[in-house]
Parts: C-alpha cells; sequence; structure tokens
C-alpha cells in the first residue's frame, strides 16, 4: 500500500509496510532454514525541492527515511556461516577491476599485490577456441579436451587491453562476450557445453569448459 502527495512540487510516498524473510539452504539435511526471521520495515521518501547557496538553480532533495515495528533477528548457525566463507572471497574478487600492470600486461590484484593466474580445463570432448574478444585469430587459444589436467591463459590472452573472451568451436561462432572483472558463465554456440569462470581460490581464476549439467555431492554421504 502506498499514499502520495503533491504540494509545490513536493513529493511523498509512504510504504507503510513491507516484510523480508531470509532462508538458506542446509545441504546436510535438504531442508531450508531461516537466516533473517520475519522484519517489518515502513520507507518514507519525500523529495523537496530546496535552493543552491549563491545560485538562482534549484535542486531536488530526496530523503529516504526506514523504520521497523520488529527487531532484526539472525539465525547464525554453522551452516549459514560456512556458506559466508564460501562465498564472500569469491564476490570480492568479481568485484575487484582490471588493472594494467607495468609491463603491458592486465591482471586483478588481490591483497597480497599478486596478479591473478588464468587456467583453462576442458572436460568436453571437443576442441574449444578461447580468443581476445576483437583480437583477430593471432590471438586465441586451441584448447584440446584436458581432462583433471589444465592450460594456462595468461602469456596470450590476458595481457594488453583484454578485457572479455568468446568462445567457439572449430569454424563455429562466436559466443556471447565473457567478461574478465568478475565471474560468469556462457554458452558454447552449436553445443550444450558452458564456459564458465570461476574464481576458486584468491589470485587464480579458472575457466571451465564442461556440459551444462553437473552434479556436486557436498554431503557427507554417498548418492
Amino acid at each position: 500500500e502506498g499514499l502520495a502527495s503533491g504540494e509545490e512540487q513536493r513529493t511523498k510516498v509512504q510504504v507503510p509496510e513491507i516484510k523480508l524473510h531470509l532462508t538458506a539452504l542446509n545441504s546436510r539435511n535438504g531442508a531450508w532454514e531461516p537466516l533473517l526471521e520475519d522484519l517489518c520495515l515502513g520507507v518514507d521518501v519525500e523529495s523537496v525541492p530546496s535552493s543552491i547557496e549563491g545560485s538562482l538553480e534549484s535542486a531536488t532533495v530526496t530523503n529516504i527515511i526506514c523504520n521497523s515495528s520488529t527487531g532484526l533477528l539472525l539465525n547464525v548457525v554453522p551452516t549459514s556461516l560456512q556458506r559466508a566463507v564460501q562465498l564472500v572471497p569469491n564476490v570480492i574478487s568479481c568485484l575487484e577491476p582490471i588493472q594494467e600492470k607495468k609491463g603491458g600486461g592486465t591482471g586483478t590484484t588481490s591483497g597480497s599485490h599478486a596478479w591473478t593466474k588464468y587456467r583453462a580445463v576442458n572436460l568436453t570432448d571437443m576442441v574449444i577456441h578461447v580468443e581476445v574478444e576483437g583480437g583477430g585469430d593471432e590471438r586465441q587459444v586451441r584448447i584440446e579436451p584436458t581432462g583433471s589436467d589444465w592450460v594456462a591463459l595468461d602469456e596470450l590472452l590476458v595481457v594488453g587491453d583484454a578485457r572479455a573472451w568468446t568462445v567457439r568451436l572449430e569454424n563455429g561462432s562466436r559466443s556471447t562476450p565473457l567478461r574478465l572483472e568478475r565471474c560468469g558463465a556462457v554458452t558454447v554456440p552449436g553445443t550444450r557445453f558452458i564456459a564458465e569462470l570461476m574464481s576458486h581460490r584468491e589470485g587464480h581464476r579458472v575457466l571451465l569448459l564442461a556440459p551444462a549439467m553437473k552434479l556436486h555431492n557436498t554431503t557427507d554421504i554417498p548418492l
């Protein structure tokens, strides 16, 4: 529900109640557990014209006021803490911009100022080409199936102005660009494979070429 009123270019919007509830999946028992109990919030947004000192121009000042009729109740359990430890480093690494290093290459800096290393693992049964977006045939790598091994991508693909990669089959069309400054996944055109850029630990990125369907058993029992 909301209420809006206007008077002398003055606008006010009231949202009396918003209910917020968060749950987290407990992978051990397969149940959703409450992470944040029901939180009732009220929001008032008010836009008021205001004059700029020393000028004939005016500007609009927006005030946002949040209030709650209930307390903030968080359920801190080992499962949620474990998920936070796993996810927070990945989120931070995705927010780090690519910077230019003195030697002309690029990379992302970690807390120890070490440059990110890029590796590729091809779990498919086909040869896949990875190339710098707009770089042409001279800036591409031909990756054959690797199994559990990996191929380094630093020397050719992480240089100069490289900001994104594309993937394709031999003589196939190029995929949607895969941005290097964040984790993400794209589909390899003409296949059911995906190219996923992951950050499994600080200072390392892995380009995983694999089928779109993957099964991960994070429980302590065989399924």
